[in-house]
């Protein structure tokens, strides 16, 4: 009789969770991991992977990623690269429930933030008590994981920030934030006013880097150390940051003004006017890079047909700029306080946005020697789960969630990836189906 569904075997085995780093064998049993030991029997198993050469660590976790109305381009992209668990930081319940139901989700964990965006989920910029606390009460129901202000993109006044923030501490709803209001941008000053605005409370910031863009006149490098200071002195505020060139955005438009504060920005950062006529021209000339589904995946273009694109969408595709500092990123992902590292968490902010870098990137840097494979996991597993609540995950201990992904550290790369003991990804080939979606204990 088969005592377990499948052991993987020969691997070098990373939980840092468990304090646990060598080679283990690992095996699962009705999606569990049912076992860890330097070597298990592999004849009481239905299947055996052999692993050798391979690192097993905890199902990898990219905390911020968007999925476009979860496109299937989209979710197949993260799936592809060994990501098994993506949260979606402004998401929507009933697509990604479709997408499940229609095996578009390809095996992954799915959860999602609700978004506070005026004249969408928010009917202003300046939203009562009342309304936020009906805004936080529906993000419940619903099932999500928490709430996300979109301060960059569309912001709030400083005082509705504040009172959000301050009454999702009180429900003990998990808030996140680009940061941004009415008042200030999305910047090194925008964070200092957010962390300001949250006033000891329980806060979120996404990608870091994102505020280090010479906005202050100042060189990001420099504005990288001011961003690492605010977030070691302030022990409320968790954070991530993601490594990559290339920043994501809206390309739609209202009245010929792009709505995202952040295209505005941008374009006037590259010399083009903060107008639908100014993202032509920026496209057209190849500083603007449209978001295309292209044979199976999401690319990015740029030049006149990219141009004439977004114009036949009618300006509601995804956009990205040069934006990003790579140094400023770098510096920032490293930073540590006393051994600790300052910013908690390495994502991608991609899905739909084409930068599913996490695995990639994170592996060049234990490659030179900047994160050993540990401090890889523990920035890319350990510690989102724990920051999400995600029970379960983020570790390969007995009874967790099977949740693996393999890495081929010679290539850096994923090699394969597993979520709750069924195959997701094997070298670079999507073969999961389903999905799984991650609720809210208040919408369990």
């Amino acid at each position: 009789m088969n005592q377990w569904d499948l052991v993987l075997a020969g691997g070098y085995l990373c939980d840092p969770a468990n304090n646990l780093e060598g080679y283990y064998d690992l095996a699962i049993q009705n999606g569990k991991i049912a076992k860890v030991a330097p070597e298990i029997s592999t004849r009481a198993a239905k299947e055996v992977i052999e692993l050798k050469g391979k690192a097993v660590v905890p199902g990898v976790i990219d905390s911020h990623i968007h999925f476009s109305h979860c496109s299937p381009e989209g979710l197949r992209m993260v799936a592809q690269t060994g990501v098994v668990t993506a949260i979606d930081f402004s998401g929507d319940r009933e697509e990604i429930q479709k997408a499940i139901d229609e095996n578009n989700a390809f095996g992954i964990n799915i959860g999602f933030l609700k978004p506070a965006i005026p004249k969408r989920t928010l009917s202003s910029v300046d939203p009562g008590e009342k309304e936020l606390a009906a805004f936080l009460d529906s993000a419940q129901r619903e099932g999500a994981l928490g709430i996300k202000l979109l301060g960059g993109h569309y912001p709030l006044t400083p005082e509705a920030v504040r009172n959000l923030i301050r009454l999702a501490a009180k429900e003990k709803v998990f808030a996140a934030s680009h940061v941004g209001t009415t008042r200030c941008g999305s910047n090194v000053d925008g964070l200092a006013e957010t962390i300001s605005l949250a006033e000891g409370n329980p806060l979120y910031i996404a990608h870091l880097q994102s505020y280090c863009r010479m906005q202050t006149g100042k060189d990001p490098v420099m504005e990288a150390m001011r961003a690492i200071e605010l977030v070691k002195k302030a022990e409320n505020i968790r954070s991530e940051s993601y490594i990559y060139l290339y920043n994501g955005t809206s390309g739609r438009c209202t009245g010929g003004i792009p709505d995202s504060h952040v295209t505005r920005t941008c374009l006037s950062m590259g010399g083009f006017p903060a107008t639908e006529d100014g993202i032509f021209q920026a496209i057209h000339s190849g500083y603007a890079y449209v978001h295309i589904p292209r044979g199976g995946e999401i690319i990015k273009s740029t030049g006149p047909e990219a141009a004439s694109y977004w114009r036949e969408q009618g300006t509601n595709a995804g956009l990205s700029f040069p934006a990003n500092s790579l140094s400023a990123a770098i510096a920032i992902a490293l930073a540590k306080d006393g051994g600790r590292f300052v910013v908690d968490v390495l994502s991608t902010d991609g899905g739909s946005i084409p930068r599913n870098k996490l695995i990639e990137n994170g592996l060049a840097l234990v490659r030179i020697g900047a994160f050993n494979l540990s401090e890889f996991v523990e920035k890319t597993a350990v510690n989102p789960a724990k920051i999400f609540n995600l029970e379960g995950k983020g570790h390969l201990g007995v009874g967790a969630d099977a949740d693996v992904t393999v890495l081929d550290l010679e290539k850096g790369e994923a090699y394969l990836s597993i979520a709750r003991g069924r195959l997701v990804m094997v070298d670079g080939l999507v073969v999961g189906s389903g999905g799984y979606f991650l609720r809210g204990k208040a919408g369990a």
